[in-house]
């Protein structure tokens, strides 16, 4: 388990991830819908 918040450049929202991998296989999950982030970045 990994918990991160990367943050791109021009980017609108906090991005606080968590990860959860078996060594082949990793699961992000991020607390914004698709959704909610185009419609931030729509916003600018």
């Amino acid at each position: 388990i990994k918990n991160s918040a990367p943050k791109g450049e021009g980017e609108r929202l906090p991005n606080p991830t968590l990860a959860v991998s078996d060594g082949q296989v990793t699961i992000k999950f991020h607390p914004w819908s698709l959704k909610e982030i185009v419609e931030s970045e729509l916003a600018s």
